[in-house]
Parts: structure tokens; sequence; C-alpha cells
């Protein structure tokens, strides 16, 4: 052993022999030989209690200053063996975890492994004494995203009492709830659920909702944000519109009511929704030919031509992401024929034309002649779990497509209905019930990829699919063809991520810390995930993460001050060769 002036105990892990005994003696053995090591020993578990009384007892006994862990991740131990050896006077940041348990399972590796050894003991040699710092908590919380998990996470940050900031880039909340016909297991409606939800959060004094808003710029940390906001003029005051709708009336430009999945048409001054919030109507500025008759005709001067963009400074303790999603583009989907077959249409489509305050007033018309349909297929996984796209699983296609299905069996008894399916995924809780009364109702279920679809002559659709169970091709004609598209991240998600320095998984989705202990927390302290922004879900899902949201959100703002930590790397210019490695291997 060395005894030079510094003295570092070194503590190696065997994990319960998860790493060989040959391997063991090579760590000790050669974490002996190097500068300042005074110590080496070897546990079975280092992070049970045991393992941490014997680092507190040698400390005390060999006068050890600094230590060396050589185990496994530091991401789930490095803050328990700092409180270790804070508790027996040490410096807590004078301990250092090596994570050679994955480095010695890939053999090419160990080498490596050696190296970074010889690293963490030069580097806890030249460590000087550090305490973290402390700044005062903004209570107010920003939360990006007016969909329902943004709603639901503000009104429950609101409700222990916090200002909360929601910020939505288009003119109305709602998100595609709004668009939601009934929801499944339950066959609630929609309306009813979204309703009360935007009730609670109108009626908060405490929540202030920024529509047309676009997040610009985040600087600051942990309970001490700063937020610029770009809020878009909408060109009509809410405080001052009745919604009589005369303005709409001779607006002279129609273009595709998005809210409608472009189904029908509205005018450039429209209500983006029934729910619309605020409940007054908007401008379409890329559309509008400010021909000024809307002006004209408004009695209550609530159309402002004059409004211009803005920005507003928001301070704030800490960031809720729920940008929501947006479906996957079915036109590149050439053998569906989306975009060139009228009667092809998704699942969210469907779910308007069904919708009393859709295109069609509820009633059941494909698009082309506006007559009922009375054979009707759902192809499953239309751009999800699919090599060329989205390898994903989008988790709520199988259930709304059998949501969907029961409700046109329920109305039009005789229409013949086909779900095409790879595996019908009903994880969740009434989720199996919800596929039984389907099967009971006399939806089929047809387990096969479909190969193409073709329009006849006589404008039906025919289906070419493979029915696995029955081992053969088949090939049917349908009056109308239902898409279920793959859900996919929401298009602001690159710069969301960049302005947060968040990352993004292989999915697009935004990454949570880790995905079992940490699952609505970013590696950015104080910035939170909820709902699809984090992943595909449904809405029970969505609601719930949006629930863990707030309460990871009150953990900070109740506090009197944050605790920063004060490790900060910098570069040194002097021997930097501007490889840029480091920004590569930085997710942040």
């Amino acid at each position: 052993m060395n005894n030079q002036k510094i003295k570092i105990g070194v503590y190696v892990c065997s994990c319960k022999n998860t790493i060989k005994s040959d391997e063991i003696m090579r760590i000790t053995n050669f974490a002996s030989s190097l500068p300042y090591v005074s110590l080496v020993k070897v546990h079975g578990f280092l992070c049970s209690e045991d393992g941490k009384l014997l680092i507190q007892n040698d400390i005390k006994t060999y006068g050890l200053e600094k230590i060396l862990i050589l185990a496994c991740s530091p991401y789930f131990h490095w803050k328990s063996f700092r409180r270790c050896i804070k508790d027996v006077g040490l410096n807590e940041y004078f301990v250092l975890m090596v994570n050679i348990k994955r480095m010695f399972a890939q053999q090419r590796e160990q080498q490596l492994s050696l190296d970074f050894i010889r690293n963490g003991v030069a580097y806890l040699a030249s460590l000087k004494p550090l305490e973290p710092l402390k700044s005062p908590v903004k209570k107010s919380c920003l939360v990006v995203g007016g969909g329902i998990s943004g709603i639901e996470s503000a009104i429950n940050i609101a409700n222990l009492g916090f200002n909360v900031f929601l910020i939505e880039r288009k003119p109305s909340i709602g998100g595609h709830a709004a668009q939601i016909f009934r929801v499944f297991p339950s066959m609630d409606y929609m309306i009813d659920i979204l309703s009360s939800k935007i009730d609670a959060l109108l009626k908060s004094p405490n929540i202030h909702v920024l529509t047309n808003s676009e997040l610009q710029e985040i600087s600051g940390f942990v309970g001490n944000f700063k937020a610029k906001v770009r809020i878009k003029p909408r060109y009509v005051r809410p405080e001052a519109c009745t919604r009589c709708g005369e303005c709409a009336k001779v607006c002279p430009i129609e273009v595709p009511n998005e809210f409608n999945e472009n189904l029908d048409t509205r005018k450039a001054i429209y209500l983006p929704s029934p729910l619309a919030t605020p409940l007054a109507y908007v401008i379409d500025e890329n559309h509008c030919t400010k021909c000024y008759e809307c002006v004209k005709v408004c009695k209550y001067n609530a159309i402002d031509f004059t409004q211009e963009s803005m920005e507003k400074e928001l301070e704030v303790g800490a960031i809720v992401v729920t940008s929501g999603y947006d479906l996957f583009d079915a036109k590149v989907l050439e053998e569906y024929g989306y975009g060139r077959y009228k009667d092809v249409i998704t699942g969210l489509a469907l779910e308007r034309i069904l919708s009393p305050d859709g295109p069609t007033s509820g009633l059941l018309k494909r698009p082309s002649d506006g007559k009922v349909p009375k054979r009707i297929a759902f192809i499953q996984c239309a751009g999800s779990r699919d090599k060329r796209f989205n390898i994903y699983c989008s988790r709520i296609c199988c259930m709304y497509a059998i949501k969907q299905a029961i409700l046109i069996k329920e109305k039009y008894t005789d229409t013949e209905v086909a779900i095409f399916y790879m595996e019908i995924r009903a994880f969740g809780k009434g989720y199996e019930d919800l596929y039984e009364r389907a099967q009971i109702q006399r939806v089929r279920f047809i387990r096969g990829k479909v190969a193409r679809i073709i329009q006849t002559p006589k404008k039906s659709l025919l289906v070419q699919a493979e029915d696995t169970l029955a081992g053969r091709v088949i090939r049917s004609e349908f009056d109308m063809v239902v898409l279920s598209t793959a859900i996919v991240p929401s298009a602001d998600s690159d710069k969301l991520a960049e302005i947060l320095s968040i990352r993004r998984g292989e999915d697009g989705f935004f990454k949570e810390s880790h995905l079992k202990t940490c699952p609505v927390d970013t590696p950015v302290s104080g910035i939170y995930l909820a709902g699809v922004s984090q992943g595909p879900k449904d809405i029970t899902d969505s609601i719930t993460q949006a629930l863990a949201a707030a309460q990871r959100v009150s953990s900070i703002l109740s506090a009197a001050e944050v605790i920063i930590e004060p490790l900060i790397a910098r570069v040194n210019e002097e021997l930097c060769d501007g490889c840029r490695i480091c920004e590569l291997a930085c997710s942040y």
C-alpha cells in the first residue's frame, strides 16, 4: 500500500459474485498500486447498510479522507454514499463511483475500466471541498401544452396554492381530447370529462392561460427559471366577442377545418372548437386577406387588426412539459391509398364523424358521397410497429378501433365491421371486457397485415390481406376503410428539446430520467414530463402521469429554498484541442 499525504479508500463491490473472483483480484491489485490509495477492500453488497457501515468505520479507524466506490451505476447509489460519508464528517462530494460492473460484463472494456479507476483516483486526489449552493424558490410553475395532461397538471399544482402559467401554441386549449366523442373502456362522453376539467381550470385564481403562445427561451435553474414566451395576436378580443358568428358569415375565405380532420371547411375567422377556451373567435393570419368585412359587421368592436406579437417573461420554479402528439401522416403508406381514395380515412376522422358536433352531426356517412357505409374495415398499426416508420406500439389504436366498432354496431346493426390486426393489445383495466363486448356484437377480428387497398370501378375498396389464423389470402370489398394511425411526437418537439436542454429517445418522444425510478423527471432538475410528450399512452395514463408531475413540482415549490449541486464542468482551454467529443457525449 502507498502511504501518501492524502488517504483514499477504494471499495470494490462484487455484487454477490456478479464479477468473477479473478477479476476482483485484478482490480484490487491494480487499485493498491495507485498513488494516494491507502486501503482497498471488497464487499458483497456495498449499497447495503452493512456495506456503508464498513466504509464509515474505516473512515474513523484509518483516517480516510476520500472514497472511491467501484461498483454499479452511480445513478442509483451515489447520493446514498454521499450521505454515508457526510454522516461521519467528510465532505459529501469526496466520494466517487466508477461503474465497473457494466464494463467487466464486456471483455473489450476491461482495460478501459482500469483506466477509469486510475482517473477516478487522480480526480479524487485533486478534488477540493465543495458545498451545495442554496437559492430561494419562485412559487410558480410553467406548464407547456394545454391538452388533457397539461390541464390536469395545472389544476393540481394550482390547488396546492401555487401560481401556474399554462401556455398553448394553438388558439384554444384541449388538445386532441377536444376531438374525441367517447372514451374507452367506460364509453363516457369526452365533452363531459373535458368541460369539467376546463371549468375547474378557469375558476382557479392561480392559473393563467396563455393561448396562441410559444416558448422561446429558458434560462436559470431549478427553483429559478426565466421563460420567454411569444404570444401571437388573435385579432379578436375575447372579452368583447359574443360568438354571434356574424363575422364568419361574411368572411369570403374557406379553408379545410383541421378540428374536423379536414372533412369540412371553416372560415378565416372561426371558433376553434365547441369547447374553445378562450370561448371566442380567432383570425387565422395565414389565410386572412384583411378584407375587413368582419370588422364592418361586428357590433361589439371585438376585432382588432392592430394587435401585434408580444413577448412575456415569466419567472417560475419548475416546468412541466405536456406538449402532446401529432398523428402519423398516412399518405406515406401508399399501399393504403390514403389521400387518393376519399373513403380511406383515419381513426380520428371517424371520431369526428361519429361526434354530434362533427361534420355530419354524428351520422355515419362516408366522405365520397354521404352514404351510410354497409361494410367498414379497420386497419391497425398504420405507421406503428413498422420498421419502415415507427417500431413502437402506439398503445391506444386497438382500443379506440374496438370502441368505434361498438359505437357503429350499436347504431347501425346491419353494418359489417372487420378489424385487421397483428395482435390485440387490451392491456388496461376494462380493456379485455370491451374486446369481448365487440365480439359479442359480431365485430369480425382478422389477424393479418393488409397488403394493399384498391378502389374498384364501383368505388368500393378492395382490401387484400393475409388471414394468418386461417392460413389464406383474402380479398374483401368494403365501403369505407379506417386507418388506426400511429401517434408521433409533436412537430415542435425538436425545438422544445433544444430550448429546455432535455433529451429525446430513439422514438422521438422526450426521454425520462429513468423509466422505473423517475418516470416523470428529466435529467434537468426541475423540468418534468407528463402525457404523450413522454411516449404513447391513453387518457387514464396521461392523467395519472400529470398527477405525478404535479406532485414532483410541489416538492420543489413547497420548499423555501432549493439546493443546487456545485458540480459544474469547465473547459481547460490550454489542454482542449477542439475535438468536440464532449458535445456529443453531453445529454444537455
